[in-house]
């Protein structure tokens, strides 16, 4: 129950935050993410013109050319099947644990098990090669300065999104590290029943700061600013 419980609260509170700070970009700019208006609109009617936005399939489709476009630049020849691979896995395993955590407590079974299990395998695979082909670009001191936004995290109002994003990429690739190896401990008959039991739930709680820091670095990378 207290994980169905942090689950939404960090979950809605991370979307609130993101949004919030999409409207106070748009309402600097003068926008309503589409177009100029006077005066602006309220947090909840802009929110409601998002939302809407979403069933529109030109909304998809440039959403889908953003991240094809990032992926390329950053993930030429080859190298691309890294990134499917690992959004690929990430968005079953999110999914499929999710689902299971917090409205079937009883655990996963049958094939969604074999299914998470084998996604789990070319997750493991994809980070690892993750973090050889992007880990330098992430580095302290690498990459573009980028703009200095307090619009990047609201709690720390001078933090880059540059930095944020190596940041949450390091993030998840901890989280991944402990993802894998509770997941490896829980399979293996080296714990009495109670430590496989703490074991699954520090998994859940590595996977929810997974998808959290997913959905952070995905607005903040796939999704532009409003024009001015």
């Amino acid at each position: 129950m207290l994980f169905i419980v942090i689950t939404a609260a960090t979950l809605l509170g991370v979307i609130f935050i993101r949004t919030r700070l999409r409207y106070a970009e748009a309402s600097a700019a003068g926008t309503n993410g589409t177009e100029t208006t006077a005066p602006p609109l309220t947090y909840g009617r802009w929110l409601s013109a998002r939302v809407k936005a979403l069933a529109a399939r030109d909304t998809w489709k440039k959403a889908w050319k953003a991240l094809v476009a990032w992926a390329t630049a950053h993930y030429p020849g080859w190298t691309k099947w890294i990134f499917a691979a690992f959004g690929a896995s990430l968005a079953y395993l999110a999914a499929s644990g999710i689902f299971y955590a917090v409205f079937i407590p009883r655990g996963m079974s049958g094939f969604p098990l074999l299914g998470h299990m084998a996604f789990g395998g070319l997750f493991a695979a994809a980070l690892a090669g993750l973090l050889l082909w992007r880990g330098r670009a992430y580095a302290s001191g690498r990459g573009s300065a980028g703009s200095v936004s307090g619009s990047a995290c609201p709690v720390f109002r001078n933090l880059s999104k540059d930095t944020l994003r190596a940041a949450l990429f390091w993030a998840i690739a901890a989280c991944g590290f402990v993802l894998i190896t509770t997941a490896l401990g829980s399979m293996l008959p080296l714990f009495a029943f109670d430590a496989q039991r703490t074991l699954i739930g520090i998994h859940r709680y590595a996977a929810l700061g997974i998808v959290l820091g997913a959905i952070v670095f995905a607005d903040l990378t796939f999704i532009p600013p409003p024009k001015t």
